[in-house]
């Protein structure tokens, strides 16, 4: 975590990349109650703030769509010096494999009940993608090294 700036409050730079998420709102007796504005004006001045349900869906979509919007601002076009520059391209690849398995979410997600378990699993993959990119190693990768590389059990 960042240092805080000399009133307590994280940098703002930090905040603007900060998305404060509760979920379990639907078993709080009134929804929009003033915890979750306390605790981001508190922690993350300038961060978005969302109350969810993962249970009956209250504000997901919400969120889906304000992330969503961040990711979007994030790697816009070059035009703006704000947005990011993929140079790698690996890490282009990884990024369209994640768009494409979010597009496929936005599609299955709307689908209903049914389609829930194949939702989740397009989210996974666009995390898996986007883990590629930061260096993130999972179980599956390793055992894939382990299993390449070593005679296991001869």
């Amino acid at each position: 975590m960042p240092e805080e700036n000399p009133d307590g409050t994280l940098p703002l730079d930090y905040n603007q990349r900060t998305m404060l998420v509760a979920n379990k709102i639907d078993l709080v007796s009134d929804p929009t109650s003033e915890v979750l504005e306390l605790l981001s004006a508190q922690l993350f001045p300038d961060a978005d703030a969302f109350g969810i349900s993962c249970v009956n869906g209250l504000g997901v979509e919400a969120f889906v769509q304000a992330l969503t919007a961040r990711v979007i601002e994030r790697v816009a076009a070059p035009e703006e010096e704000s947005s990011a520059v993929i140079t790698r391209a690996r890490h282009r690849r990884h990024v369209q494999n994640c768009v494409a398995a979010l597009r496929r979410y936005e599609i299955l997600s709307q689908q209903g009940f049914m389609a829930v378990d194949m939702a989740a699993e397009e989210l996974r993959l666009a995390s898996t993608e986007l883990g590629r990119i930061v260096g993130a190693i999972d179980v599956e990768d390793i055992l894939d090294v382990l299993f390449a590389d070593f005679c296991i059990g001869k």
